[in-house]
């Protein structure tokens, strides 16, 4: 079955009225840390992730890392969803149960990488996710993630 355009926009609109009245009514059935500011203000904070394979139900998802549902996103196969609360509160508690840290912001900023073959330029990198370039505490293997005296000061070295 083919969808057309005014369909497939009336369908985005559907969900997003549903995912607006599941954020302002329901309340998160594990404790973890969601938002209960308005739609509009939870829309215009979130930064649109882009996966395609993870369901978005793994901490390289920005949304998810951060404990927000997937708002305006230009996802595939999403499951970080309010639709899919029973399958992302199983994932949130398998990623508690091996790391009880995973959500917690500070071992993004305490620890450095160890990156090998992503030239810490992926979000699965704790610097590159934290915003910040690598630096002496990082282990990681051909870093593009540098700041500009670093590069020069390398260039000067080679």
């Amino acid at each position: 079955m083919k969808m057309d355009k005014n369909s497939n926009s009336l369908a985005k609109a559907q969900d997003d009225t549903f995912a607006q009245f599941c954020l302002q009514t329901l309340t998160p059935l594990i404790s973890f840390p969601f938002q209960s500011e308005d739609w509009e203000m939870i829309k215009s904070q979130n930064t649109p992730c882009n996966c395609s394979k993870s369901g978005c139900l793994k901490l390289y998802c920005e949304c998810f890392s951060k404990g927000k549902y997937c708002i305006g996103c230009n996802c595939i196969n999403c499951f970080n969803v309010p639709e899919y609360e029973s399958i992302r509160n199983k994932s949130v508690a398998n990623l508690l149960h091996r790391n009880s840290n995973a959500f917690t912001t500070e071992k993004n900023t305490n620890k450095g990488c160890t990156c090998k073959k992503s030239g810490c330029l992926k979000k699965y990198c704790r610097c590159h996710v934290g915003g910040r370039t690598c630096d002496e505490s990082c282990k990681c293997v051909e870093c593009k993630n540098l700041s500009f005296t670093q590069i020069s000061s390398k260039r000067l070295l080679t």
